[in-house]
């Protein structure tokens, strides 16, 4: 019974247990594993019919966060606009530095927004942002992952899902945090680029994923992964 419950609602169960969000992460790549060309440039690298899931999954979560990098980089909205949705989730951006400009798309009227920064952040912008009805949240010295989960979860954000760069994406996997991650594999060679995760891993701590679930989407295919939790799941 516990299971089915799990299985219904894993981010209310992980809140409850944990005090910890369900947390995703979502990365396109190309049938070479590059995440953007050389230039940079990853608009738009999937189909239509993968950008429609990928509203979806942003409609079906609590939050939608990034990194200040994607938000300097590419001025995303973060709010599903793709799909029918009756619920906007909450846009959240890492930013240790409060670099997130005052005219960014993510500081409009759309939804919510919440910056999460550090103790070092200027409290004049700190008091711009939360003039234009956003919050900021100081969660430390540092930008610590596990501090802005917890602090989601005390404000009922049950689900996270996390897009954006390769730092985040690496951060992510390397941490004990992430629950599922969602992989768009696009039928396009880059034969170079950007590394969803930035550098290499050595084989021997490179993090292993279960795969869940395999599903064409369009022209692309997708991958539903958990990450593996023992030496012995490994082998």
């Amino acid at each position: 019974m516990e299971e089915k419950a799990v299985a219904i609602n894993p981010g209310h169960f992980k809140c409850h247990t944990k005090g910890l969000p369900y947390t995703l992460l979502k990365i396109a790549v190309s049938l070479d594993g590059f995440m953007a060309d050389s230039q940079g440039k990853s608009q738009w690298l999937s189909c239509e019919e993968s950008l429609n899931l990928s509203h979806t999954l942003r409609s079906e979560s609590c939050a939608v966060a990034v990194g200040v990098g994607t938000v300097l980089k590419d001025d995303p909205l973060l709010t599903p606009r793709r799909v029918y949705a009756p619920h906007k989730p909450t846009r959240i951006v890492l930013d240790s530095r409060l670099r997130t400009p005052l005219s960014a798309k993510v500081l409009n009227q759309d939804a919510k927004t919440v910056i999460a920064t550090t103790e070092s952040a200027p409290s004049d912008k700190i008091k711009e942002i939360e003039s234009m009805g956003h919050e900021v949240w100081i969660v430390g010295k540092t930008l610590d992952i596990e501090a802005v989960l917890r602090r989601a979860a005390h404000e009922d954000m049950n689900t996270i899902l996390f897009e954006g760069g390769a730092t985040l994406a690496r951060n992510l996997i390397e941490s004990p945090w992430l629950d599922e991650l969602w992989v768009c594999v696009a039928p396009v060679v880059l034969g170079g680029g950007i590394s969803p995760f930035g550098g290499p891993f050595s084989l021997e701590k490179s993090p292993r994923f279960s795969v869940k679930e395999v599903e064409r989407v369009g022209e692309d295919v997708w991958f539903r992964l958990t990450k593996r939790t023992n030496q012995k799941e490994q082998k």
